[in-house]
């Protein structure tokens, strides 16, 4: 979306870091990331996205009356602006925010479950997040945990853009800027990459169509292998992506955005996101 998430190591007491007993379970459903959350008082199931900057709540009908314009993968989105007088997930808690209204039946569909919204993981900066895939857990903290206790080894440098984590991914040699995404269920790649480097690219007979927001004008996307790219210092090799379109994110931008990497996809054991050091461990 446009408007769209050592080596330095501290040694912290787990206590002293921690928000209280600031951890909340989530589920992981067709690999979207899914966490109860409280809204006014209202509790419900939201899609937790680190490539999303703003909060949408869902509502029954498709807006008419338009407060912005979000440009999704699939194409313009007009939402109604709102506030949330208070907003809570485990022990931290937001008043006086802004949100968006837009319909989110496909993206119901698509999971087989009641959403009450999405939630951008920009709510939550500068905490850091550790996303635990082995106990379907996020852990709050108000400054970096010690790396030793969740054996995280490898790093990505991400800046923020469009209100969203960014970072580096060289493939053959080549540099490209991608989106990471928590609330992506496959790597996206821009067509241009695949025309540019076809040799680092299989395409597969299967495709998919992707979900986002109220619009499913969408066709269905052209699925390919990646065989590897690089993040960082580290390599990763034989992995799925779909062929998408950027362009509506690059007007009047200094760096381009040429895809998105869905953290899902990036480690089984869990992903640390660090707005402090503007890292990503894993």
């Amino acid at each position: 979306m446009k408007s769209l998430s050592l080596i330095i190591f501290f040694h912290f007491s787990i206590i002293q870091i921690l928000l209280g007993d600031n951890s909340i379970p989530f589920k992981l459903v067709n690999n979207l990331i899914i966490i109860v959350a409280d809204c006014d008082h209202s509790t419900g199931n939201f899609v937790f996205d680190t490539g999303s900057d703003a909060i949408f709540l869902n509502t029954p009908k498709k807006t008419e009356t338009e407060a912005k314009t979000f440009n999704t993968l699939n194409g313009n989105v007009l939402t109604k602006l709102t506030k949330i007088s208070c907003f809570k997930i485990g022990e931290i808690t937001k008043k006086n925010i802004e949100a968006y209204k837009t319909n989110l039946s496909n993206i119901e569909d698509f999971l087989s479950i009641e959403l009450a919204g999405i939630i951008g993981a920009e709510l939550f900066n500068p905490h850091s997040i550790f996303i635990d895939f082995l106990q379907n857990k996020i852990l709050f903290f108000k400054n970096p945990p010690n790396l030793y206790d969740y054996n995280l080894t490898n790093n990505i440098k991400f800046s923020m853009k469009l209100g969203v984590p960014t970072t580096e991914v060289i493939m053959l040699g080549e540099k490209y800027f991608f989106i990471i995404d928590s609330g992506a269920t496959i790597h996206l790649i821009s067509q241009d990459i695949l025309t540019a480097i076809p040799d680092n690219f299989q395409k597969l007979d299967t495709g998919i169509s992707i979900e986002t927001l109220e619009n499913t004008s969408a066709k269905t996307k052209v699925k390919y292998k990646i065989n590897s790219f690089k993040i960082g210092e580290n390599t990763f090799t034989d992995q799925n992506c779909l062929s998408n379109d950027f362009s509506f994110l690059n007007e009047n931008q200094n760096k381009t955005i040429s895809g998105v990497l869905s953290l899902t996809k990036l480690s089984k054991q869990g992903i640390l996101i660090d707005f402090h050091r503007m890292k990503i461990y894993y």
